[in-house]
C-alpha cells in the first residue's frame, strides 16, 4: 500500500509544468468470459475539461480472444476489436478577421470588442464521433514483473453537424452582427497507428499493482508520421476477483481533432464474471 502510495505521489511530482490543469475521467465496464480465452466487454466513460466542463461521453463495445499461451503462462498473445461511439462537446470558438498578425484567434469575444476589431464568433455544438480499433498485443512475465508490447489500428470518423455563427464588424463607429452562412464542424476521419509498451509490477502481499505507460501515435495516411504521443501512470487493484480498479495519471503532449492534449485524472472500475 505505501509503495503503491508513493508511486502515485513520485508521478504527480513529474506532470509537466506545461501543463495548464487536470481533467477528469470516470469510467465503468462490464467483461464476460464467453469461452476460456475469449473475452466480451461493456464500458461507458464521462471526461471533465480542466475547467470541470464536460468534454465528453463514450460507450463501447469489445471482444478478445487469446492467440497463444505457453506452458509456463508467462508469455500471452491477445487480439482485440472494439467500436466506440463518443459525443464530444465543443466550446465557442473565436476567429479575428484582418491583416494584422500581432491580433490572435481564439481570444474572448471582450477582447476584440475593447479593442474595436472585427471578428466571427462560432456557436459552441456538439458532434458525435465513432472509433473502430484492432489491436493485438503481447505478454511476457518475468518475475513479478510483466512487459506488453501493444499494436493497435484505429479508424475515427466524425459525424458532420450544422454551427450558427455571427459576423461582428464595426460600422461608422457601432458594432453590427450579421448571421453569416451556418459553419459546417466535423465529417472527417482519422486512421492511426497506436504503438504502447507498458510494465507492471505484482507487488508482493499487496492488492495494489502499479503499472507504467507510453505509447505513440502515427497517421497512417501522412506517412506514419508521428501525430502525439500519451503518457500514462497508477494503480490497479482488485477485490473479490471480480471488481476490478484502476488509477492513473494520464498526459497527452498535444490535442488533435480527436481529443485534447494536456493532464487527465482517470478513475475506473470493472466487473468481471
Amino acid at each position: 500500500m505505501k509503495k503503491a502510495a508513493s508511486l502515485i505521489i513520485a508521478v504527480m511530482m513529474v506532470v509537466p509544468s506545461g501543463a495548464q490543469g487536470i481533467g477528469l475521467i470516470g469510467s465503468a465496464g462490464i467483461e464476460k468470459q464467453i469461452a476460456k480465452g475469449f473475452d466480451a466487454g461493456f464500458e461507458a466513460e464521462y471526461r471533465l475539461a480542466d475547467d470541470f466542463s464536460t468534454d465528453r461521453w463514450g460507450v463501447g463495445l469489445s471482444m478478445s480472444k487469446r492467440l497463444y499461451r505457453n506452458n509456463a503462462k508467462t508469455f500471452t498473445v491477445k487480439a482485440n476489436a472494439g467500436y466506440k461511439l463518443i459525443q464530444v462537446f465543443e466550446d465557442y470558438s473565436t476567429k479575428y478577421k484582418g491583416n494584422d498578425p500581432d491580433i490572435p484567434d481564439g481570444e474572448e469575444p471582450q477582447f476584440y470588442l475593447n479593442g474595436l476589431h472585427k471578428f466571427n464568433l462560432t456557436d459552441a455544438y456538439s458532434v458525435f464521433r465513432h472509433r473502430f480499433t484492432a489491436s493485438v498485443q503481447a505478454s511476457y512475465e518475468i518475475g513479478r514483473f510483466k512487459l506488453s508490447l501493444r499494436e493497435c489500428c484505429q479508424y475515427m470518423q466524425a459525424d458532420s453537424v450544422e454551427v450558427g455563427r455571427s459576423k461582428y464588424r464595426l460600422r461608422n463607429d457601432k458594432w453590427t452582427v450579421d448571421t453569416s452562412e451556418p459553419a459546417f464542424k466535423g465529417g472527417m476521419d482519422k486512421m492511426l497507428l497506436r504503438s504502447r509498451i507498458a510494465l507492471d509490477y505484482n507487488i508482493p502481499h499487496c492488492k495494489f499493482n502499479p503499472f507504467i505507460s507510453y505509447e505513440v501515435y502515427s497517421d497512417m495516411k501522412d506517412g506514419f508520421a508521428t501525430d502525439k504521443t500519451k503518457f500514462n501512470a497508477g494503480v490497479d487493484f482488485s477485490f473479490q476477483k471480480k471488481h476490478y480498479f484502476e488509477l492513473a495519471y494520464i498526459y497527452q503532449d498535444k490535442s488533435d481533432d480527436d481529443e485534447p492534449g494536456g493532464s487527465y485524472l482517470s478513475l475506473g472500475y470493472t466487473f468481471k464474471f
